[in-house]
């Protein structure tokens, strides 16, 4: 019984205490799957866009929802709009960098959901709410290394180091 028991405890802390970088830095990506490219190696871990949800649409009401969360700032009210698993996943950020690194520091959502097709980027996550471009509110990019291990605490499902000035954030769908 008592073996068994420990086993088990075993089994959860190897499942679920999974060790992760501790510092990044630009171009870096976590978890790293495939080969060392970006894009494949989000599609391999958070999935390929299934489809672009236009504004309105039936798909829009169903699966999109607006996030109100006052420790997270903004940018466009568009970038409220997000999956219910992108939103507690962005939420738990939030209260990370806020109990973790400076109550006065914010997280910046840039972008979340969009139904704009970019021409160089028709596989976006944005298209579907499932992914974000965030910075820090200060602009501070030495925090950038920090705010991308705090993502992966929060559950993100992807993380990248996409811009010298913001990071680059994606989950599996809901």
């Amino acid at each position: 019984m008592e073996l068994t028991l420990l086993l088990i405890v075993i089994n959860f802390l190897l499942i679920n205490c999974q060790l992760w970088p501790t510092s990044f830095r630009y171009e870096d990506f976590y978890p790293k799957k495939g080969n060392n490219d970006a894009q494949n190696s989000e599609i391999l871990i958070s999935g390929a866009i299934r489809d672009v949800i236009k504004r309105n649409s039936p798909s829009f009401r169903k699966i999109l929802v607006r996030n109100s969360e006052p420790n997270i700032n903004f940018q466009t009210d568009d970038s409220r709009l997000m999956t219910s698993r992108a939103k507690q996943k962005i939420d738990t950020l939030a209260s990370l960098v806020t109990s973790r690194l400076d109550k006065s520091i914010k997280v910046v959502v840039l972008k979340a959901w969009t139904d704009e097709v970019e021409k160089e980027d028709k596989l976006s996550l944005h298209y579907e709410g499932r992914a974000f471009l965030i910075r820090a509110l200060n602009n501070n990019k030495n925090l950038l290394s920090n705010l991308m291990v705090l993502a992966i605490e929060a559950g993100f499902d992807w993380v990248y180091y996409k811009y010298e000035d913001s990071i680059y954030l994606s989950v599996i769908p809901d």
